[in-house]
């Protein structure tokens, strides 16, 4: 059965790429951190009246601008959701 030449078309552009648009003076970098990587804060970490202790271990829960910083969530002694820069963690 041959397919009707509108349809055909309609299927290439489902399976052609994205337009990649390239913006000048944004870079784009791989994160040191994915998401749901477990972390540890090398200080303490203060947001909102909520403070992480040095050495607790959290969860990445999102990244933030490619990298540039974390939303992780820590549950020990309490838990706390809270943003983080790069220099805040390590990998735990």
């Amino acid at each position: 059965m041959a397919v009707p030449r509108a349809e055909s078309k309609r299927a290439q552009k489902a399976v052609l790429p994205t337009k990649t648009v390239r913006v000048p003076g944004i870079v784009r970098r791989r994160p040191r951190f994915a998401e749901f990587c477990l972390v540890r804060a090398l200080k303490e970490i203060r947001e909102r009246n909520q403070i992480v202790p040095a050495g607790s271990v959290g969860t990445v829960v999102d990244v933030v601008r490619g990298g540039a910083g974390y939303i992780v969530e820590f549950t020990l002694p309490n838990s706390v959701v809270v943003s983080a820069r790069p220099s805040e963690l390590t990998a735990a």
